[in-house]
């Protein structure tokens, strides 16, 4: 099994398995309060952000409603460009604060030589030789079994 090792359960794994490596990564970015601190807030930003350009959506499709009633039918249209305009200003910001969170928590990781997408990519990849190896062994012993019926059947008849 070149670069490959049987564990006892039977898997074929090549060094650590792709689930250790990424939670031992993700547990040392856990134990930096200020690292996880900016993830929740980036999570609550990308919520909020959802929300705003939800509302936004809306607005500016009651706008258009509005804007196709008549004359003095529309009442609305004075508050709903100040909706528009409130729910832009909001997400300027939003996205101006994800992109500086996604950057310090960058930075902050690669203090520990992480990069999400490098995880993700090594963990993938470790999975996916992990299902190679299996497929392979699982292959082998079907030959394996099938050779093995082929024998067994083929002395009776020799006889």
């Amino acid at each position: 099994m070149p670069g490959g090792v049987r564990v006892p359960s039977g898997k074929i794994t090549i060094g650590r398995s792709a689930d250790q490596t990424v939670a031992r990564l993700d547990k040392l970015a856990r134990n930096d309060s200020q690292l996880e601190s900016w993830c929740v807030r980036r999570t609550q930003v990308q919520k909020d952000l959802a929300v705003a350009r939800e509302v936004l959506k809306q607005a500016e499709q009651q706008l258009e409603i509005e804007k196709n009633k008549p004359d003095v039918d529309q009442s609305n249209v004075a508050h709903l460009n100040n909706v528009i305009l409130q729910q832009q200003q909001l997400i300027a910001e939003l996205e101006k604060e994800h992109a500086q969170l996604q950057d310090k928590i960058t930075e902050r990781a690669a203090k520990y030589g992480l990069r999400l997408q490098d995880m993700e990519n090594f963990a993938f990849s470790i999975m996916a030789a992990t299902d190679g190896w299996l497929s392979l062994q699982e292959t082998k012993d079907q030959i394996e079994h099938t050779l093995m019926d082929l024998i067994i059947n083929a002395h009776p008849e020799q006889r």
